[in-house]
């Protein structure tokens, strides 16, 4: 039996797609391992066995959460000490996201975003990459009170100044 007629349609045309695109790697969080370099076909085949599911458009997500696999990416920068590597990583998806003026999808991932798994220049980031879309964003006043309650533990000192001008 051959892998096409044992997967939907969608499934096959993810299937066929290169492994880079296939799944992203934060979905090796949910499976125990480095979320860093990964991606073959049988790690792959690994995740969906536990639990991952691909969306229409190539993206997956677990099935516990709507929140973008990228976002474990960020996380496990953040994790690492390595905030300019999850700032560009979180800039280039929102950037996407919002240029292709997909607001709802943008503001789930508002929504998912585990503020306590972030330092202050990303609790940061996050608003000001979103600023201009604000009001077309339902979640980012949510964020926004979320952020500065983080804030006010990370830089309690700081607070009023890092948010000037996100509001």
């Amino acid at each position: 039996m051959s892998v096409a007629s044992t997967i939907g349609p969608i499934e096959w045309q993810v299937w066929q797609m290169p492994t880079a695109s296939r799944i992203e790697r934060p979905a090796l969080d949910v499976l125990g391992e480095s979320p860093l370099g990964a991606g073959d076909d049988a790690l792959f085949l690994r995740g969906v066995a536990h639990g991952l599911r691909v969306g229409r458009d190539a993206e997956c997500v677990t099935s516990s959460s709507d929140a973008p696999l990228w976002l474990g990416d960020v996380y496990s920068l953040v994790a690492r000490q390595q905030p300019d590597e999850a700032i560009d990583i979180l800039f280039d998806h929102i950037d996407e996201l919002l240029s292709e003026g997909q607001f709802a999808r943008c503001d789930s991932v508002l929504r998912a975003i585990d503020l306590d798994r972030l330092d202050t220049n990303l609790v940061v980031a996050v608003l000001s990459i979103t600023l201009s879309a604000a009001d077309e964003l339902p979640h980012r006043a949510r964020l926004l009170s979320r952020a500065e309650k983080r804030l006010s533990v990370l830089a309690p000192e700081r607070v009023e100044r890092l948010l000037h001008g996100l509001r």
